[in-house]
């Protein structure tokens, strides 16, 4: 893959981001010269990791997607794909959180929507300590 490229970007979907438009985005990379952009959202997190965090109640809301969004984001980043092809490549994606204890949570995660993804990113966000994840 040469050329100049974007390898995490958020969405719409992304709750912390300033959601504007995905294609407004994309736009601007076209603009700017960019030959591949990822699409790469925060999917949400799992039930068994929120009860272990030590974070108040809410605190991790601004994180992830819902998980009511996740179908969606996928067939409208599919359909932006599509839209933008012959003008950018666009990769769809999603930045998947290193979990420590939810490891098998992530692998189904990624068997049952890994088909649908171009790219993605392995992030490491929360970090075990002696007070517990971080």
């Amino acid at each position: 893959m040469a050329g100049k490229r974007d390898g995490h970007t958020h969405t719409e979907y992304c709750r912390h981001g300033s959601g504007e438009p995905t294609a407004a985005y994309i736009e601007r990379a076209i603009a700017l010269g960019f030959e591949t952009y990822t699409v790469a959202e925060h999917p949400p997190l799992p039930a068994s990791f929120l009860a272990r965090c030590p974070y108040p109640p809410g605190a991790l809301d601004e994180i992830p997607m819902r998980a009511d969004q996740l179908d969606a984001y996928i067939r409208d980043m599919t359909a932006l794909k599509a839209r933008y092809r012959d003008r950018i490549r666009v990769l769809v994606g999603l930045e998947v959180d290193y979990l420590p204890g939810d490891e098998a949570w992530t692998r189904a995660l990624l068997k049952e929507y890994g088909p649908f993804l171009d790219d993605s990113l392995l992030s490491v966000h929360f970090l075990a300590g002696a007070g517990g994840i971080r």
